[in-house]
């Protein structure tokens, strides 16, 4: 496989979360999901401002807190629509707990191996800006997701999914960011376009998990460096 790496002109990478609110004293299963979005950033060398390359999204769901407060793991992902897929193909729900991770999501991921903590991490979505892309900034932003998120987490995972396939926009903000994405500049078709966004994860360990359409990461993997 070969080792990823970055343009040092890239090196300098933020990850700059937006201000977001916390609601406290809520009863609703969503309480235990948690939503991050934000820019990825660059200082280039020898200047001072920091530069918009792209977006980043991620979600953490917190098992242990549910299940210690009488939640039902099934109840907190189908709360929120962005968590609802992610449930069936991963976990066993017919366990006393509903937080055991499905035998072949162990084995994909961790090999013999077993995940001890049910809480995950999504990466949901993270997009470069056209003029940025072929420099290894995305991976890098998601090497530095995964070491400021992985505390207290048991699997890491993700959906990959080619960004120019997703549904025509509708709202005017919607239509700015494909246009701003340059989506509509692809050519390649859909099964190529995916098969190479699950090479470029597979770069940072990330494997496919049977019979769904992920890909998991052990939080204790040694991920390459970029350099």
């Amino acid at each position: 496989m070969v080792r990823p790496r970055v343009n040092l002109d890239y090196g300098y990478c933020v990850l700059s979360i937006d201000e977001s609110e916390v609601y406290v004293g809520g009863i609703e299963p969503s309480r235990f999901i948690h939503q991050l979005s934000g820019r990825v950033q660059i200082f280039f060398l020898g200047g001072p401002r920091k530069l918009d390359v792209g977006t980043f999204s991620i979600l953490v769901v917190d098992l242990e807190t549910a299940i210690n407060e009488g939640v039902e793991p099934f109840h907190v992902f189908d709360s929120d629509s962005k968590t609802a897929p992610y449930y069936g193909p991963l976990y066993l729900q017919r366990t006393w707990s509903g937080t055991d991770f499905r035998a072949s999501v162990t084995r994909a991921v961790c090999g013999d191996e077993s995940i001890w903590r049910p809480n995950l991490l999504i990466l949901d979505r993270l997009a470069v800006y056209p003029e940025h892309r072929g420099q290894g900034v995305g991976l890098l932003a998601i090497r530095g997701l995964i070491e400021r998120f992985r505390m207290g987490i048991g699997l890491i995972v993700m959906k990959p999914f080619p960004l120019q396939f997703e549904s025509e926009p509708t709202s005017p903000k919607d239509v700015e960011t494909r246009r701003r994405l340059g989506l509509d500049d692809f050519r390649m078709g859909y099964k190529p376009a995916l098969a190479k966004l699950r090479s470029y994860y597979a770069t940072l360990g990330f494997r496919c998990i049977p019979r769904t359409s992920l890909m998991g990461l052990a939080p204790e993997h040694y991920v390459p460096d970029l350099d």
